[in-house]
């Protein structure tokens, strides 16, 4: 009767912690989980072992001498039943799908035949047990290779194999311990640490994996809804660009017919709505470049940087001529890449160095240096710089550190750039120092070709890199 209060008393504790502790259904499935059942397990135990061994102790079954190792003895063999049976009755319990190959199922056939095998060998009165000695850890890569290889019923049955089959071999000859008591105890220690790693093993590649699927998933959600925000964008933009352009036509319509009827101030409105107009245009066809750089329908071929610029040079020839700007550079060489693309970003920061100069003459430089498998480009100049506090949100859309006033724009060109390197597999960064200038850097993947090009078209240096220097670490 105690001892069937005390297995009574240790179910209903059991049950209560895991409620409390737990309470998700899920023991298995999480590592957190997993430990907790555990020192649940071994707290649940001390009921009945304490209950029942102080029941023998008390109707004078067993002495006092021997009710320490009796309640040892039963609380040891408690915690390796529930750590062995509980996890296999569950496992099967909650029962899915078998998606297995022929050839899985021969992997599996041949693992669980090992464990017997091996356990024979190890725990059994072979003749090669006498060679090995006892070497127990023999069998853990069997097991870890099952709990890498296959699910969690997999691994339960696996742990309840290998306790039933040592068990079995460890009474019929126990030579782990000097008696059979002493052996079945170390076997048990053996059987409940190797049950505790494998659930735990096995609960973390599952939580990794739920994480991975949750990740792909939620990346497939992000892509669609960028897609559909660029597409918004793009059909939005252009939606808007012909009543801004009928604005602009009547705009310039009324200016040109009643110019003459119009007083200083009229005038004045009639230019701010025509500025407006045009300003409003230059931003949806900075949105328009926005939306349109899209990696996947973008074709990467080996693009010459030299002539990019020399390029981005001539397209930018009325500013530069205004400003009196210099512009040099260092040999540029063949990148993988975008043209179109990489023809804004130099574009755009070629301007800015322009733009945002000072009272000196403006001088922009390009620097270019060649780093393991990527060439990392820097555009310096002269100009008023950046406070330090700025130019962590430079890069991000819309973000302006001046007045239209100080310097026209629409904020976008430098959240262009940075969109279009990173879906190079590069990065782009500011150093500046205000007042002194700004250098901007970035990275591209070098070309199938390093080849070295000046941008000045009058000097044209090239330097075809042997196949086996082309990602050395050199610089230029």
């Amino acid at each position: 009767m105690c001892i069937a209060v005390g297995n009574t008393l240790e179910a209903v504790t059991g049950v209560f912690l895991l409620r409390n502790f737990i309470g998700d259904g899920e023991i298995f499935r999480r590592v957190n989980n997993i430990i907790k059942f555990a020192v649940i397990t071994l707290c649940m135990c001390l009921v009945s072992s304490g209950v029942g061994a102080l029941s023998l102790f008390l109707f004078r079954i067993v002495s006092g001498e021997m009710l320490g190792q009796v309640w040892f003895t039963w609380w040891l063999g408690d915690v390796s039943g529930i750590l062995v049976l509980t996890p296999l009755l569950m496992g099967w319990t909650f029962r899915g799908p078998w998606n297995l190959s022929w050839r899985r199922w021969i992997e599996l056939i041949g693992l669980m035949i090992a464990i017997p095998f091996m356990s024979r060998v190890i725990f059994g009165d072979w003749r090669l047990y006498t060679i090995l000695g006892s070497q127990r850890y023999l069998l853990i890569p069997i097991l870890l290779w099952i709990a890498l290889r296959f699910d969690q019923r997999v691994v339960v049955t696996a742990v309840g194999l290998l306790s039933l089959s040592v068990v079995w071999n460890t009474v019929q000859t126990p030579l782990m311990g000097r008696t059979l008591n002493e052996s079945l105890l170390l076997l048990q220690l053996f059987v409940c640490v190797m049950a505790i790693t494998l659930l735990l093993l096995s609960a973390a590649l599952a939580e990794r994996k739920r994480i991975e699927e949750l990740i792909l998933q939620k990346n497939r959600e992000l892509e669609r809804s960028n897609i559909e925000l660029e597409r918004f964008a793009y059909i939005a933009s252009h939606d808007l660009k012909e009543p801004l352009q009928t604005a602009l036509v009547y705009t310039q319509f009324l200016q040109e017919r009643y110019r003459a009827k119009l007083d200083e101030r009229g005038q004045e409105c009639i230019h701010f709505i025509i500025d407006s107009v045009r300003r409003m245009n230059r931003l949806i066809e900075d949105l328009l470049s926005y939306s349109k750089v899209r990696k996947e329908d973008t074709k990467f071929a080996s693009v010459n940087i030299a002539s990019v610029c020399d390029q981005a040079i001539a397209n930018l020839k009325v500013a530069i001529d205004q400003n009196g700007a210099l512009v040099s550079s260092d040999p540029l060489p063949v990148v993988f890449g975008h043209e179109a693309q990489l023809l804004q970003v130099f574009q755009n920061l070629i301007a800015n160095a322009v733009k945002f100069h000072r009272e000196e003459i403006p001088r922009v430089h390009i620097g270019c240096q060649h780093q393991g498998h990527f060439f990392t480009f820097a555009i310096r100049d002269n100009g008023i710089g950046i406070k330090p506090e700025h130019t962590q949100f430079i890069f991000e859309i819309f973000k302006r550190l001046h007045s239209q006033a100080q310097y026209p724009g629409t904020g976008i060109g430098l959240a262009l750039c940075k969109k279009i390197i990173e879906q190079h597999g590069g990065k782009i960064w500011v150093v500046s120092e205000y007042g002194r200038g700004s250098t901007f850097y970035f990275s591209l993947p070098a070309g199938p070709a390093a080849r070295l090009v000046h941008s000045d078209s009058r000097v044209t240096l090239k330097m075809k890199r042997p196949f086996w220097r082309r990602h050395a670490s050199s610089s230029y």
